[in-house]
């Protein structure tokens, strides 16, 4: 037997919804429902590749994970839905990223084959710390001030 729709409806023996599967242009959507009748998991097939979400009580999104041609990226929100971590696989780099509450980039990882480093940026956005590594292995070390001028600092074993 085979049964075809555009949407299905899962509920339980009270009648409650638990599951919706629904078909679209873009792709099918599954959504998982807690006992509360709230969403609280969707995955979804579209265009650009799945994506799985998850929902607090009151529908806030709390993490997705999505999965597309060239990166893949979990993002974990705050409270009230904003992105706040973000971590990313894009080809041979992996990074991390921590945004403030206006989505703006505050501190960040990034590594690869080449090398890699760590950053933090002030309230302006401005880089003010690097700590990473060059491409030939050697640390390197930039403060910057407040002014833009920047302190230097290579590794000397010596």
């Amino acid at each position: 037997m085979i049964v075809e729709a555009e949407q299905f409806i899962l509920k339980d023996s009270n009648g409650k919804r638990q599951a919706t599967l629904n078909a679209a242009e873009t792709g099918p959507t599954l959504r998982l429902y807690d006992p509360g009748g709230n969403m609280r998991i969707v995955l979804a097939v579209g265009p650009n590749g799945p994506v799985l979400a998850f929902f607090n009580e009151d529908g806030t999104m709390r993490a997705s994970l999505g999965a597309f041609a060239e990166t893949v990226v979990l993002q974990l929100h705050d409270e009230v839905g904003r992105p706040r971590a973000v971590m990313d696989l894009t080809g041979g780099e992996t990074s991390f990223s921590h945004l403030n509450e206006d989505g703006m980039q505050r501190a960040g990882f990034r590594s690869s084959d080449e090398g890699g480093g760590l950053n933090f940026y002030d309230a302006a956005l401005n880089t003010r710390l690097s700590v990473g590594l060059r491409e030939d292995g050697e640390p390197i070390l930039v403060l910057v001030d407040a002014h833009g001028n920047s302190v230097f600092l290579p590794y000397d074993p010596k």
